[in-house]
């Protein structure tokens, strides 16, 4: 039965509670069982194994003084020569609508954006939901925050209240590397 297929994919993940995995193929999206250091994720149609990662939580600090920050991933901050990056990796901002330091965090409920090109604000889960994100992806997605208030949901879409215009005196730009440089 899928039963025993399903038991012999997740035994080397250390999953124990085989009652609450079998359950999740009838629940709805979103439902988790954890294992120590895995959990299996209802996503659709699908179950998604994924590994835990430490200090999900966390927040993390940058200045112009350190202007790389190497966990989670690399961050840059340019407001001198500028970098050539693909669009979806950097942004240019308004250097001196910004307040340090910025902070790099997971997203969370009720967390609000004004995105860039559109009049108003917009619900992060909204935004995700309308660009059809995965469950995991929007588990994964990390922003970046100037005095409690987006800038830029990372790789996805900057935020209105911080970009260049014709009265911007200094520019800054923001470069991320995704590869991971645990």
């Amino acid at each position: 039965s899928y039963k025993t297929y399903l038991y012999h994919i997740l035994k080397p993940f250390h999953f124990f509670d085989w009652t609450a995995i079998y359950n999740l193929l009838e629940t709805q999206s979103g439902k988790m069982v954890y294992a120590q250091d895995f959990f299996v994720l209802k996503d659709r149609n699908l179950l998604i194994v994924s590994k835990i990662l430490p200090n999900e939580n966390k927040s993390y600090f940058v200045d112009l003084e350190n202007n790389t920050l190497n966990f989670p991933f690399e961050i840059r901050i340019s407001n001198t020569g500028y970098i050539n990056s693909n669009k979806s990796n950097s942004i240019f901002v308004d250097y001196d609508l910004l307040k340090f330091p910025l902070e790099i965090r997971k997203w969370k409920e009720g967390d609000v954006f004004y995105p860039i090109g559109m009049k108003g604000k917009k619900k992060l889960g909204k935004y995700f939901k309308d660009e059809k994100m995965s469950l995991i992806e929007k588990l994964n997605q990390w922003v970046l925050i100037s005095d409690k208030q987006i800038v830029w949901i990372i790789s996805k879409r900057q935020d209105d209240r911080f970009k260049i215009t014709e009265k911007t005196n200094n520019k800054l730009q923001i470069i991320i590397n995704n590869e991971k440089t645990d």
